[in-house]
């Protein structure tokens, strides 16, 4: 596998180093660039690197990560590896939070960059094979343009619906201020949450992950968001990135409950999703804001044709058609759920899924459809993972090698 390597250096020498490390690991695609972190914009666009190396061995503060933390924040799938004499636990914490991947220390060394380097190479091919893996491990984003869209309401029950059709889920609530995904499913009781997961990422396995999950049902499980947001922090994308790893190995799909923040954490999340979904209101705020993140995300690297829209409190005959959302969002409008205020509250307040509390009801009718798209199989049937199947069919529509 070739990998993209751009690098920013002050020094011509360092460069060199650079360059002739690059050499020795091979199959590398090698940008030199002398500057500072000035050019870092413009790079990301031209070269659209998988590597970017920072050097700032000539002095490296705090201050230069809070200045490439919004650049890192709009590409969050790029290995992002800075070459500091800064080597304490500060700089190191505050440079994981913001994405980037490797610290080396100054001056630089060539077998370090190296075997950083190979690192990268080798995190990049397994990700490509979780995306080509035929065992499952759909990975769905849901995020709510904006607050009072249903977000949480449509990712939980979705679900559960899923459930229904004999797949086993997972449920992330990635609302980390006060989420309560698992509380519209009625089981909060968890052991851990999504950040006391992420201060142990390094070691999570698919058994501890399990472990700690609020277990709706035998198929449904939910990792809960803290009780509080003080330590949301910790939720670095790096850390982010290896709970949906080691999730999709196990579940047969994983529903994330994405926040509109559109923080480092968040995009990751999203760059891993294989599809993604904007739920809205038909009104100007929605659509306006629909239309708004769906720039930025394209802008970012995430590919168009995996977004689409989804329509809440559907009401036909309103002020907006499904094509000026449509024409306005530059996204498909993929599902229409129909307004069913009584039913939905009542399913929230007493913890039930719709589909087991109001089965009959419109809006658990659109669920239970939507769940039999992306899992077409009859209640009863055995999971099928493999070359064939609704798993191996919903795989093909989104791209993925068989």
């Amino acid at each position: 596998m070739t990998i993209k390597v751009s690098v920013i250096s002050s020094s011509e020498a360092n460069l060199k180093i650079f360059s002739d490390a690059a050499a020795v690991v091979g199959d590398v695609e090698f940008y030199p660039h002398t500057g500072s972190t000035d050019m870092l914009d413009n790079l990301l666009i031209t070269d659209k690197p998988d590597v970017l190396v920072l050097d700032a061995s000539h002095g490296a503060d705090l201050k230069l990560l809070h200045e490439i933390e919004a650049q890192l924040a709009k590409y969050p799938q790029v290995h992002t590896i800075v070459v500091s004499p800064d080597q304490s636990v500060e700089f190191l914490a505050l440079a994981m939070h913001i994405g980037v991947r490797k610290v080396l220390a100054a001056p630089v060394d060539a077998a370090s960059f190296q075997e950083a380097l190979r690192l990268a190479r080798t995190r990049m091919v397994t990700a490509a094979q979780l995306g080509a893996a035929v065992h499952g491990g759909l990975v769905i984003g849901l995020l709510g343009v904006k607050g009072g869209a249903g977000n949480t309401f449509l990712a939980t029950n979705l679900a559960y619906a899923l459930g229904r059709q004999n797949k086993r889920v997972a449920v992330i609530d990635l609302r980390l201020a006060f989420g309560d995904a698992a509380i519209y499913l009625g089981n909060s009781s968890a052991k851990t949450n999504v950040v006391e997961l992420s201060q142990q990422y390094v070691r999570l396995d698919e058994a501890m992950l399990e472990a700690g999950m609020a277990k709706v049902s035998d198929r449904v499980h939910v990792l809960v968001a803290a009780p509080t947001p003080e330590s949301q922090a910790d939720v670095t994308p790096a850390a982010m990135e290896r709970i949906i790893e080691v999730a999709r190995s196990h579940y047969d799909f994983v529903v994330l409950d994405l926040s509109n923040s559109l923080d480092s954490m968040v995009l990751k999340a999203i760059g891993m999703t294989n599809a993604l979904y904007l739920v809205l209101t038909l009104d100007i705020p929605n659509v306006r804001a629909a239309k708004a993140i769906g720039q930025y995300l394209r802008a970012s690297g995430y590919p168009a044709d995996k977004m689409q829209i989804v329509v809440n409190r559907y009401l036909s005959g309103e002020h907006f058609s499904l094509q000026d959302v449509e024409k306005s969002t530059l996204s498909r409008v993929a599902r229409t759920i129909p307004n069913s205020h009584e039913a939905v509250a009542d399913s929230i307040n007493q913890g039930v899924p719709l589909v087991e509390l109001t089965p009959r009801d419109p809006v658990a009718r659109a669920l239970k459809e939507w769940a039999e798209s992306l899992a077409p199989q009859s209640v009863g049937q055995a999971p099928q993972n493999g070359n064939s199947g609704p798993v191996a069919a919903l795989r093909k529509f989104m791209g993925f090698a068989p």
